[in-house]
């Protein structure tokens, strides 16, 4: 690895007033068509955030079939319906079916990251994803399945290994990603957030005693209780944002400050109170002006994240050499979306 420290910011120019206008179309194009033009909106999503994000003030680019994207999504459609008449049918074989599917995520993931990847690009230069089934179904199904006998103390070792798997089964070009990246770190953080949530329980509990000694007093305590509930839920939801940002800015951190592409690496500095800020006023101004900030608050994430990462290193990304190979289908990726399975990594 070279050991330039030369440091070349990632800049995000999406502007929320251009993004508002792809964003209705593509929400009320898709409810007219019933879902069709969900596929054409998806593509369209994301090479306006691909675009707007420069290395050196080159976008990325996103160069999916929306044709390739709805045949997946009628497959993964017509997957869940027949999953779902089959609960009425038989519960015996709506578990094998559950059970089919769950075998079949190791095959899903490794698609979606392959499809994904190579229809990405950067400088005309497409990504790819080289992970096979047999890795996936390792850190997939393998290493989750010793969780619940190790009651959950496997769990960050189970994280380091499936991270590991994605970052570094891409590739940019012919040349790797690898992520050096210590299990002990994840250790780390996920202890962080179990004693948080150990003593924000202890908390709880506390409160629900207060609760119940107002619930039993007869006087008319009907206000106090109202606004002893409030700041309840109110303080549970601020938890929940909270222990979201920190596990976001934290791993976000840990991964890409562990990652490198030959001789680049990368520089995340995402502080939690940030995302926490960022988070809780995405959330509340979506909700009281009806989902139409949704596109503000998407435009504020991507750019604080975007911004708060940098390449370290001589980014010369002329000696790269491209990998031309036959573009994956949509299938995997699609499936994937249905049942709601992550496949990001950063």
């Amino acid at each position: 690895m070279s050991e330039s420290g030369q440091k070349t910011p990632i800049f995000f120019t999406g502007n929320a007033t251009e993004y508002f206008g792809i964003w209705i179309v593509n929400l009320l194009l898709s409810i007219v068509t019933l879902g069709i033009y969900s596929a054409w909106a998806k593509v369209r999503r994301k090479k306006y955030f691909y675009n707007n994000t420069l290395i050196d003030g080159v976008g990325f680019d996103y160069h999916a079939n929306p044709v390739s994207i709805l045949k997946g999504r009628a497959i993964a459609f017509v997957l869940f319906v027949i999953y779902s008449l089959s609960k009425n049918i038989s519960p015996a074989l709506s578990g094998a079916l559950m059970l089919i599917f769950f075998l079949a995520l190791p095959w899903i993931i490794v698609r979606g990251n392959i499809f994904n990847a190579r229809n990405s690009s950067h400088r005309g230069l497409r990504f790819n994803f080289v992970g096979t089934v047999r890795e996936a179904i390792r850190v997939v199904i393998g290493l989750p399945m010793l969780i619940p006998f190790t009651l959950g103390l496997i769990y960050p070792y189970v994280a380091h290994q499936h991270t590991k798997f994605i970052v570094a089964k891409h590739r940019f070009g012919t040349t790797d990603f690898d992520l050096d990246v210590k299990v002990g770190d994840f250790y780390k953080t996920y202890l962080k957030v179990l004693l948080f949530i150990l003593l924000i329980a202890g908390a709880l509990l506390a409160l629900a005693a207060v609760s119940a000694r107002l619930n039993g007093n007869h006087e008319n305590l009907d206000g106090i209780r109202g606004l002893f509930m409030f700041g309840l839920f109110a303080g549970i939801f601020g938890i929940l944002f909270f222990l979201s940002a920190y596990l976001h800015a934290r791993l976000g951190n840990l991964i890409w400050n562990n990652a490198s592409l030959d001789n680049l690496r990368f520089e995340s500095n995402q502080r939690a109170r940030d995302l926490f800020w960022i988070y809780t006023t995405n959330f509340i101004l979506i909700i009281i002006t009806f989902g139409l900030m949704t596109p503000w608050a998407q435009i504020r994430t991507q750019r604080y994240r975007v911004e708060h990462l940098a390449v370290v290193g001589e980014a010369d990304f002329d000696k790269f050499v491209g990998d031309k190979k036959a573009e994956a289908k949509a299938l995997g990726e699609e499936i994937a979306d249905m049942f709601d399975v992550d496949l990001s990594f950063g």
